[in-house]
């Protein structure tokens, strides 16, 4: 054998060998993606945002540690987000706070999952804050729902029941089973 052909077949060697390298690492890539692992399209810390209506009115404030965005999924996560909501155009102010939260960006409901509290803001309102584990918020209509166990602390009274249904535009709160509640009397 010459050594033209040593070289020869040495090159065509190389190169297949790196064409299979690259064809394994496609197929990997590949298989990454077929799994339902997503990566996020960007990410943030120490979030700071605010959505107006149309009318230029504060709707809501969120506040969050992270934040990671999928423009696929059109979801968003937030780690410890707190958000503050502003129904009536302003006249009220609640905020709601968790360990983590998601925000479906298509249907502007939030889903907040882990020591969630609900604060209200307003001096003027009877319930100061409610507790649960878990708690749905659409932004658009201001309602909030939940089917878990809650507890609600109020100017001279506690509640305990399970399951919510709050409209916050009407400043109405409703605890749907369960309900126990103890008044304090000074």
């Amino acid at each position: 054998m010459s050594r033209v052909t040593i070289i020869t077949l040495l090159m065509f060697a190389i190169a297949t060998g790196l064409y299979w390298q690259v064809q394994q690492k496609r197929a990997a890539d590949q298989s990454s993606a077929d799994d339902g692992t997503y990566q996020p399209d960007f990410v943030a810390t120490e979030l700071n945002s605010r959505v107006y209506d149309e009318a230029g009115n504060l709707s809501s404030r969120v506040h969050a540690d992270s934040m990671e965005h999928y423009q696929a999924l059109n979801l968003t996560i937030f780690g410890a987000p707190r958000y503050n909501v502003f129904p009536n155009e302003g006249g009220s102010q609640w905020q709601l706070s968790a360990k983590t939260g998601t925000l479906n960006n298509d249907t502007q409901n939030v889903l907040l999952e882990e020591g969630v509290l609900i604060e209200a803001i307003s001096p003027n309102e009877p319930i100061k804050n409610i507790t649960t584990s878990y708690l749905e918020v659409d932004l658009n209509s201001m309602i909030m729902t939940s089917n878990k166990a809650l507890f609600v602390e109020g100017d001279d009274f506690d509640l305990t029941g399970v399951g919510l249904f709050a409209d916050l535009n009407e400043n109405k709160v409703n605890l749907l089973k369960q309900v126990e509640g103890t008044y304090h009397v000074e």
